[in-house]
This record gives C-alpha cells, sequence and structure tokens, in this order.
C-alpha cells in the first residue's frame, strides 16, 4: 500500500480547476521574510487539534487523474531511532542550527522527506537518495528532487509540523505556517496586491494568503525573485485559486488548503492545465512504522 505499512490513504479531493524556495533573496520582500522567521523563532508551542483538510471545486474519478499526494507529521512522532536517515550533508545542517526546537523541525523535515519517497519509490527508507543541491550556489539547500526524476517533490516546517508533497501531475510546493502573535499589517503592502488588503483582516487570514503564494512560487522555482505582491490569488473565504502570476498570465495551477491542526493554515500548488487529484493525509504512520 503506499505510504507504508500500516498508512491508510486518506479519500482524495480532485480538483478541476486549479525549505526549498531557491535563495538569494533581496530588497523589502527578503527582509519580510527574514522579519517572519524572526516571529517564527517566537512562537510557543501549542498542542492543536487535528482537524484535517480543505478542498474545492469539486471531485471526479481519481482513478482517471494523476495525483499529489500530501502527508504531514507532528514533532512529537520523532524519534531518536529516525537520526540514522540523515545523511552527513544533512547531519550537518542539522548541527548548524542553534535552536533545539529549529534542528528538530529540520530533522522531522529530512525524516519524513526520505520515509515519503521510500514508500513512493519501493525502496528502503534508508536507501532513499534525495538530491538537496541548489542549482545557483551549489549547496545543500536548494529543492529536493530524486535523481532518477518521475516524482516531484516539496517540503515545508512551522511550528509543531513538517509536511511532504509529491506530484506526478506536475511541478508542486508546498507550504504550512503556524498561526501566533504578530504584526502582520507591517508586511501586508509587501505580501499582498492592492485588491486583497482589504480581504486580509487577521494574522491566520494574512497567512492563507503568505501560503497560497508561497505554495505558487515554490512550485514554479521562483523563489523570491517575484515579490509575493506580484502575484493574485483568491481570497481566505473562497475556494484556493491562482488569479494572475507575473509574465505568465495563463499560467495554469490547482491549487489545495491544507490544515493540519487549529491554527495552522497550509496550501499545495500543482502546476497543470489537468484535473490533479490530491490526497492529503496524516504521515505519522510512516514515522512510527519506521524501525
Amino acid at each position: 500500500m503506499l505510504g507504508g505499512p500500516g498508512t491508510e490513504l486518506a479519500r482524495p479531493w480532485i480538483l478541476t480547476c486549479d525549505d526549498d524556495r531557491p535563495r538569494g533573496a533581496t530588497g523589502r520582500v527578503g527582509h519580510a521574510r527574514d522579519r517572519l522567521r524572526g516571529a517564527r523563532a517566537q512562537a510557543r508551542s501549542t498542542t492543536p487539534r487535528v482537524v484535517g483538510r480543505r478542498a474545492y471545486d469539486g471531485a471526479v474519478n481519481a482513478a482517471t487523474y494523476p495525483g499529489c499526494h500530501i502527508y504531514w507529521a507532528r514533532l512529537d512522532e520523532l524519534h531518536p531511532r529516525h537520526l540514522p536517515l540523515l545523511d552527513d550533508l544533512e547531519l550537518g545542517r542539522r548541527k548548524a542550527y542553534r535552536r533545539e526546537e529549529d534542528r528538530a523541525r529540520f530533522t522531522l523535515a529530512a525524516v519524513m522527506l526520505r520515509l515519503v519517497v521510500a514508500a513512493h519509490s519501493g525502496v528502503a527508507p534508508a536507501c532513499a537518495v534525495v538530491d538537496r543541491t541548489c542549482a545557483d550556489c551549489g549547496k545543500p539547500h536548494g529543492r529536493p528532487r530524486l535523481p532518477s526524476g518521475g516524482l516531484d517533490l516539496s517540503v515545508t516546517h512551522s511550528g509543531d509540523f513538517a509536511a511532504v508533497a509529491t506530484s506526478t501531475a506536475g511541478p508542486v510546493g508546498i507550504d504550512l505556517e503556524a498561526v501566533r502573535p504578530f504584526d502582520h499589517e507591517a508586511l501586508v503592502n509587501e505580501v499582498l496586491a492592492l485588491e486583497e488588503r482589504d480581504e486580509a483582516t487577521s494574522v491566520k487570514a494574512f497567512f492563507t494568503y503568505w501560503t497560497r503564494k508561497e505554495s505558487v512560487l515554490k512550485a514554479t522555482g521562483a523563489g523570491l525573485s517575484i515579490p509575493m505582491r506580484a502575484l493574485t490569488v483568491t481570497p481566505p473565504a473562497q475556494p484556493p485559486r491562482l488569479l494572475c502570476y507575473p509574465s505568465v498570465p495563463a499560467l495554469q495551477a490547482r491549487m489545495i488548503d491544507i490544515s493540519p491542526a487549529r491554527d495552522y493554515p497550509g496550501a499545495a500548488t500543482v502546476l497543470s492545465d489537468e484535473p490533479v487529484a490530491f490526497h492529503p493525509q496524516d504521515g505519522s504512520a510512516l514515522l512510527r512504522a519506521y524501525r
């Protein structure tokens, strides 16, 4: 069964519309992300209730369409037995983090990525190879990819959660943010287009915008070379959809909102002009099954 022993696939959502971003962020938006990271560092650990997923735009036969699988897990599922799954480069990156909670989030994301790749590839987790080489500088912090290709990957972590997305339907991006006390109004002009700003009435609404846009930019690989305010998406109260992307007005994207727990808005985007079957699910069983 896909997802490894003990993992039950969630019912797919098929949409008929709608730490892996490139480095080198500069300018005001780069500073915006630095401030957001600073706010993350001050976030309090919580024990949120798992509330599942949110998706829209109608379902069709899941067997007919390529898919995007989304797995999330909590930090408290991480165990010392998982640490040997990290390769030497990942262990070096892990050691570089000064804060224990940052090391733990990085470790969970790296372990989940390898377990998910193993489950989809049919190999032992310790044998799953993931390349994180940055295309710009050659350092091991780039977009994750498989040397053999065939499966697009994206990873994110925030607060108590990490999440991994895989796609056979097209390039994928995923983002997740923990809602916490934060002066989001200081970033509104840098993150939101003029027509979006009236809808950012709360921190959660702001982060819903943020995660939708971040997932699009991860999928395109543009990173922060494109200011967030330059693309537009639907308001938080509406189904997620890409409305405008700079330089590619006709860019086709399929999107889904995810929420592994209360006050954890997130989104995933697949670049495709065809319907995409989304499979969001709790991936904790992958961690528990690994011995």
